[in-house]
């Protein structure tokens, strides 16, 4: 047998071999960085919830001068809507940041199961972290490409990439996801006080289509990262 073609069958053995998924180090990272995002936004909402509701009625002000809201029914929106943002804010930063330190810990029990000191990984621990990196780095453009892109390249079964980053993508909105109902109980508060319960019901309905959009857009780009990171990891 040649030297190429060794070289050859040894690179497809170490592939058959490679289990994928991430290292301790990563699991600590990715769990850290859902109970920092978790965190940063229990702390918005425990700040949202100690604005002085007097102060911010005045920026409805110009509502009631145009005769929308009487002053009083200014106060009760501008109160409900910040309570339950606030609120919504500090139950959807507790929420991420037990599910942060769930996936560390599910890693770290899986790898003991398994006996293994090197990788482990799975479809939704890679989307998950797919996410993650997605969320981090959101500040830049499509950035759910990048996260498909990571979760697919270091998935090593070889099939679903392109589902597994489109997974990666969708679960962007999570977070928002985890806002909404406390989203529509500060919009129905303040329907009813207006007197006009149709505004409510339109605002969950445009809340939740931007989010149903969102994961759309998301799972798309999510899509077109995986098949890239897929593409790179086969070569």
């Amino acid at each position: 047998m040649t030297s190429s073609s060794q070289n050859a069958l040894e690179h497809r053995t170490d592939e058959r071999s490679d289990p994928g998924g991430v290292t301790p180090i990563i699991d600590w990272l990715v769990g850290g960085a859902i109970v920092l995002i978790g965190s940063l936004l229990a702390v918005v909402g425990v700040v949202v919830r100690n604005i002085d509701h007097a102060e911010l009625s005045e920026t409805f002000t110009e509502a009631g001068r145009d005769g929308i809201l009487e002053g009083s029914e200014t106060i009760t929106v501008a109160a409900a809507t910040i309570d339950w943002t606030g609120l919504g804010l500090i139950a959807s930063g507790a929420i991420l940041v037990l599910g942060g330190v769930g996936y560390a810990g599910l890693q770290y029990q899986r790898r003991r199961e398994a006996g293994a000191s090197g990788r482990v990984g799975s479809f939704w621990t890679n989307a998950v972290l797919g996410a993650v990196v997605s969320i981090v780095f959101s500040f830049v453009p499509l950035s759910q490409i990048l996260g498909g892109g990571v979760a697919s390249y270091l998935d090593r079964s070889g099939s679903g990439r392109v589902a597994l980053g489109a997974v990666s993508g969708a679960l962007t909105v999570v977070p928002g996801a985890l806002m909404l109902p406390f989203a529509w109980l500060a919009i129905s508060n303040g329907s009813i006080v207006v007197g006009d319960t149709t505004v409510g019901a339109e605002g969950v309905v445009l809340l939740g289509g931007g989010l149903l959009i969102g994961a759309l857009i998301g799972a798309v780009l999510g899509a077109i990262g995986g098949y890239a990171g897929g593409h790179l990891a086969d070569q």
